[in-house]
């Protein structure tokens, strides 16, 4: 190694070696070899020129220097329009590198897609030979196409004040005049001269309505549809549809969480996920310690949200009430088992109000023990199957299917090996029970940890339909039940059977015998409000039209259902009608009247023969004698209760015992629901819960 005694200066130099060997005699001849000292970045040159206008959408892009560069980055960026209702104008960024490590003097470049009108950037950076870095930039408008028309104040259309507020409107390309009306009957059919004026901004690019004070936007929560049309020196036209509203108020984070949470294997990357009660644009930043979120003034808030630059994707441009990003635990946690990383979200509104912080914990957790979970339906209705399962770490797994002996089948796994599958073909009809293996090898402070875990997968395959035995629409009158003394409900009680599986639900219609009106209409009842679908172990009241609505039924008139059952599988079977009921208000007990609580009663008016349910708190002996279906044991007596989410029993809104209908935790695989929020799995599939991600109509899972 030879370093030179003094700095050298940009130039070109030749360095010579001679030697001579220990008896004196020298080189015959002496080494050199030309060297070149360049410290000076490259000048980077990009066309189109600098405030080019071009009415073409396939522009080359035109890159020299001053010497032989390799072209490292390329990025297009363009200001482009999103969302149509009030949208919004934000940066798109598309990577244009070329590739290739030859340098070049030159390079011409195709943009990657037809340009739309509107301002566009591109820069170029690039490396001479010597390592040095230039950078090139060069600004230019696409002028093709109609103008694209957007809200610039407020932003997304969304004013953090009651009018009068100034309205600025924003267009792709250069225009020359923009007009808009708040009126009922304008819009595009209006002629340009009957449009506000606006007043536009030296480039053309902005046009501005001042103190603008709309009927709508008087009060919070307000709102006004506007129209909006600008026009080009061409005589091209763009418009825009948006309703302004008033938002005074700062958003509320609902909830911020992580998935996974804990994060038990490499590499350290978890999910943060944001839900608020409107629409929001959020950053994260990773913090020490909560108390960093003790502010006492807005100004602290502000000063500390200054300090965050990682934003969730979308941010200030594309605005929801669900944020999710993928973030990286930083390695000072990593260094350490069962350490923690607390990440800080702050969020804004549409209104620009806030920042609104929330927090979560991350934790570390490589150690923890494989588990093994079936993400299988518990029930199919033809032979070809798919068995799969889901793990908490990255794995290979294995099915035996109690058939192929010794020589497990695998399964084929998703990318981030925590979801795995094994499709089977030509099984028989009945139960199968099937178990997985799966074996996972993580990396826990720089030594290898191979675990293995175990499941059962059980599930029933099944085609044909179930059937109905029995539709009873009797009434609590125990001397005349072909009558119902009721107008706003009915006594009602229903079975059916599968011999392979289980009936799930029951889909039924109530109708007027005479006319054949339809009054309640849950034939296909899935995700109708008042639809009392789900399977009842005896006589229940049917008191809601499918629209959640309290039925009104008419005196003198007769009724009947039918009801027809839905197995596991998801098959409907033939529908049974009920013989009828006749409504007639007059034969209600008189002893279900007179504010006394009588022997036939469980408490006053109601129970027993009275057709009347009690409401809760109200004496009981069985539980038909309650509103809620639940006849709950206090002391020496009984009395009408609430739903209880502990008590065992499938009772008050309850899609299965002790889960579901909103008030209770949801339900795990295999267990009955309604919606898809009824399920641990956000999958309610034939009314059972089911973590079959590929057939529940979201982008979601793996």
């Amino acid at each position: 190694t030879f370093t030179p005694t003094q700095q050298l200066a940009d130039g070109s130099y030749t360095f010579s070696v001679d030697g001579a060997g220990a008896s004196g005699a020298t080189m015959l001849t002496p080494g050199s070899v030309p060297i070149v000292v360049d410290t000076v970045p490259p000048v980077i040159t990009v066309t189109p020129r600098e405030g080019a206008r071009l009415n073409v959408t396939d522009p080359p892009i035109g890159i020299s220097a001053n010497e032989p560069v390799t072209i490292s980055q390329v990025t297009l960026s363009e200001w482009v329009l999103y969302g149509s209702n009030c949208g919004v104008f934000g940066n798109r960024d598309t990577d244009m590198s070329p590739g290739g490590t030859t340098p070049q003097l030159i390079y011409t470049l195709k943009v990657p897609h037809a340009l739309d009108g509107g301002r566009k950037n591109v820069t170029v950076t690039a490396t001479d030979i010597a390592g040095n870095t230039g950078k090139g930039v060069t600004h230019f408008v696409s002028t093709f196409g109609i103008p694209a028309v957007g809200i610039r104040q407020p932003r997304f259309g969304v004013s953090s004040k009651i009018s009068p507020f100034d309205l600025v409107f924003e267009t792709s390309k250069p225009a020359t005049k923009c007009g808009w009306t708040d009126q009922p009957t304008g819009g595009p059919t209006m002629p340009f001269g009957m449009l506000q004026k606006t007043d536009a901004s030296n480039d053309g690019f902005l046009f501005t309505q001042k103190a603008y004070a709309g009927a709508g936007t008087t009060v919070d929560g307000g709102t006004q549809n506007i129209y909006v049309r600008c026009q080009d020196s061409s005589g091209v036209t763009g418009e825009m549809q948006c309703t302004l509203r008033v938002d005074t108020s700062p958003p509320l984070l609902l909830s911020v969480s992580a998935t996974p949470n804990p994060i038990v294997q490499t590499p350290l990357q978890t999910t943060i996920q944001v839900q608020a009660d409107e629409k929001v644009m959020c950053k994260y930043k990773a913090i020490d310690d909560l108390s960093q979120l003790n502010f006492t003034t807005q100004s602290q808030a502000n000063s500390f949200y200054s300090t965050f630059t990682d934003e969730f994707p979308g941010f200030n441009i594309i605005p929801a009430v669900s944020k999710e990003v993928r973030v990286n635990v930083s390695e000072r946690v990593a260094t350490t088992l069962a350490q923690q990383q607390i990440f800080a979200v702050a969020c804004f509104n549409e209104a620009q109000l806030g920042p609104v912080f929330g927090s979560v914990t991350v934790s570390l957790s490589l150690n923890q023990s494989l588990t093994v979970t079936s993400t299988t339906s518990p029930a199919f209705s033809n032979t070809s199957v798919t068995v799969s399962v889901a793990t908490n770490k990255e794995a290979v797994c294995v099915v035996d299917d109690g058939v192929a002996g010794e020589n497990a089948l695998g399964m084929a796994h998703s990318g981030d090996g925590l979801s795995h599958a094994r499709p089977f073909t030509d099984l028989a009809l009945g139960t199968h029970t099937m178990t997985v293996f799966c074996t996972s090898s993580v990396d826990v402070a720089g030594q290898q940890l191979t675990q293995q875990a175990s499941t059962t997968v059980s599930f029933v395959i099944d085609n044909t339909p179930p059937y109905m035995v029995s539709v009873s629409d009797d009434s609590a009158l125990v001397d005349d039940p072909q009558i119902s003394p009721n107008l706003d409900q009915l006594w009602v009680a229903w079975l059916g059977k599968d011999d392979e599986s289980a009936v799930t639900a029951y889909f039924y219609t109530l109708k007027e015998k005479a006319s054949g009106n339809t009054i309640i209409d849950c034939w296909n009842g899935t995700n109708k409000t008042g639809c009392d679908i789900l399977p009842h172990s005896g006589h229940f009241y049917l008191t809601k039209d499918q629209n959640g609505k309290t039925l009104n039924l008419t005196d003198g008139l007769t009724y009947f259902l039918t009801v027809r059952p839905q197995n596991a599988p998801g098959i409907i079977g033939t529908g049974m009608d009920s013989d009828g009921v006749t409504i007639n208000s007059s034969k209600q007990p008189s002893h279900c009247t007179n504010g006394v609580l009588d022997s036939r009663e469980s408490d006053v008016d109601c129970g027993l023969e009275c057709a009347v349910g009690c409401d809760v708190g109200k004496l009981c002996y069985i539980n038909t004698d309650c509103k809620s279906n639940i006849c709950t044991k206090q002391g020496a007596v009984s009395r009408c209760t609430a739903s209880v989410c502990d008590d065992n029993a499938l009772d008050g809104n309850e899609t299965d015992v002790d889960c579901g209908g909103g008030d209770c935790s949801k339900c795990a695989d295999g267990k009955q629901c309604l919606v898809n929020t009824d399920c641990t799995s956000g999958n309610c599939k034939n009314n059972l819960c089911s973590a079959d991600l590929c057939s529940d109509g979201k982008l979601d899972g793996s």
